[in-house]
Order: C-alpha cells, then structure tokens, then sequence
C-alpha cells in the first residue's frame, strides 16, 4: 500500500488523517488487509489487547516506536504516519564515502580492535581486576589507563 493506493486517497482515510485520528487509521489499515486485531499484534510482537487499546484511543499517549512498529505492519504509508504524528517523515538512510582508501580488511581488523579494547574496558571497570589470570595485581586505575591507551590506538586511522 502506498500513499496513492484508493485506501488512503478515500474520503474515510482523510477524514481520519484530518482528525489525526491514530486509531481510526490503524483499524482501517488493519480491516483493508482482512487481519484481526491478533493477527496484527502476532506480526508486531505484541498482544491483541494491546493493538484494540491503540486503536480505541484507551492507550493514552502510546509509545511512539509501538505505533511505528504497528504501522510498518499494517504498511501505512510513511507521510499517512507524518500526517498523523505531526513528526517529519524519516528519510532513507544515507551512505556516505570516505575520501581515504582503505582497503575492507583494514576496516575489519580496526573494528575487532576496537570491540576487543572496549569489551576489556567494561571487564576492568566492572571488576577492577586485570583479566588475565597470572598478571601482576595493580590498581583499576593503572588497569583503566592501560586499557585507554589501547583504545586511543584502536582508534588510530591505520597508515
């Protein structure tokens, strides 16, 4: 369904998005595709009783990612949503190129690096302890500044 699709283009659906009648839009969504209301909460992971309190307005003040999720589900048009919400609709996603050549391998290893230095980072602030067994004890500050110093080279754009 899209935003030219009969449905949304029907007096019914603009009265609805007019009134920013949430509610109102989900259950013409979910009628137009033939779903019940569990059919609906199966395909978004939440009940029957949850996607019925959406759609009469007894949820107050819904969490905006429910409602995004439900209307993913019931394929309700992104500017239908925007309409709705009063919120900008989300753009596609954008990828950007990075003016260096790198080659993917170097990407890879700077990234196990960098996992590798932040999950030992967690480790000795959480326990304060050095994580191999027969290192020498020393404080969790020496422990945070050695594993700082493994970060910032983690870090390091590769030459």
């Amino acid at each position: 369904m899209d935003a030219y699709d009969p449905l949304w283009t029907s007096a019914r659906a603009r009265a609805l998005v007019a009134d920013r009648d949430i509610g109102g839009v989900l259950r013409l969504a979910r009628q137009a595709r033939r779903w019940r209301q569990a059919d609906v909460g199966a395909a978004a992971g939440y009940s029957a009783s949850t996607i019925s309190r959406l759609e009469t307005g007894c949820r107050a003040g819904a969490d905006l990612g429910v409602l995004r999720r439900v209307a993913g589900v019931l394929a309700i048009p992104p500017a239908v949503f925007s309409a709705l919400t009063g919120l900008p609709t989300l753009a596609g996603a954008t990828v950007a190129r990075t003016t260096g050549q790198r080659a993917e391998e170097d990407d890879s290893v700077r990234r196990r690096r960098l996992l590798a230095s932040l999950a030992a980072t967690a480790a000795v602030s959480a326990c304060g302890t050095p994580l191999l067994p027969n290192a020498p004890p020393t404080s969790g500050t020496t422990m945070r500044n050695r594993s700082r110093g493994r970060l910032s080279t983690a870090l390091r754009p590769a030459s």
